[in-house]
């Protein structure tokens, strides 16, 4: 029966299109896990993860998730052990593996065994990354690249999926022109918007224009779009 319980928590797994895993809670290991899960971590495939543990992606997830991810994990963790409930910690941000920024509404859910003791975790991710406004976002990205604001527009302009229709990146303020474009279609209410002047607006979109790949701005801002990369075909 153990077996059988297993075999369908993976199949469930892989079929979530979220990131999700199941810990086991004495060793604090990874048992199984699913691709959205891994690609997070620059991993390519469910089994590398395996035999792992928060620690172990610590060492090397550090520098992208910041101090605050691996307490707040041990800490959920055991509140689901010694309470047999389920946890729900929502808005977490960080920087994925290779720099995408991801919000996370997680949920932790007890596994018991067949003794009835809590002896799993199964933990489940959604990304709402795309409940942000692209300001939000925008911030974010600027927040997290604090002293790289070249890098702040690539990876901002590939999360919207957009960067590849551009020769030559963005400033930052044409990124802020760009964004209130999807919001209003004439320069007066986009001047209005950003408190600026029309000619300045003017100027910015014009610069962006030249910026393109023979795209219009205005199919650009069409395609415009937040999406979870690690759902992404490989």
């Amino acid at each position: 029966m153990s077996i059988l319980v297993d075999q369908f928590i993976d199949n469930m797994l892989q079929s979530l299109q979220c990131s999700a895993h199941v810990k086991d809670l004495k060793t604090g290991k990874y048992l199984c896990s699913n691709l959205i899960n891994v690609r997070k971590f620059g991993f390519s495939k469910p089994e590398d993860i395996n035999g792992a543990t928060i620690y172990d992606l610590n060492d090397f997830m550090l520098p992208f998730w910041g101090e605050k991810i691996l307490p707040n994990t041990i800490r959920q963790e055991c509140e689901v052990r010694d309470t047999g409930k389920t946890t729900i910690d929502t808005g977490r941000a960080f920087l994925t593996k290779d720099g995408f920024i991801c919000v996370h509404h997680m949920t932790k859910t007890p596994i018991p065994n067949s003794n009835g003791i809590i002896s799993s975790v199964f933990t489940m991710s959604a990304n709402i990354t795309d409940k942000l406004t692209l300001e939000q976002l925008w911030v974010m990205y600027k927040r997290f690249y604090l002293i790289n604001k070249q890098r702040a527009i690539q990876m901002y302009l590939t999360h919207i999926g957009v960067f590849h229709l551009f020769n030559e990146c963005p400033t930052e303020a044409e990124i802020r022109v760009l964004i209130a474009r999807t919001q209003a279609d004439s320069y007066k209410k986009i001047a209005e918007l950003l408190n600026l002047s029309i000619k300045t607006v003017e100027s910015h979109i014009s610069n962006l224009n030249k910026k393109t790949k023979n795209f219009d701005l205005s199919s650009i801002v069409y395609l415009i779009k937040i999406t979870d990369p690690h759902t992404l075909p490989l």
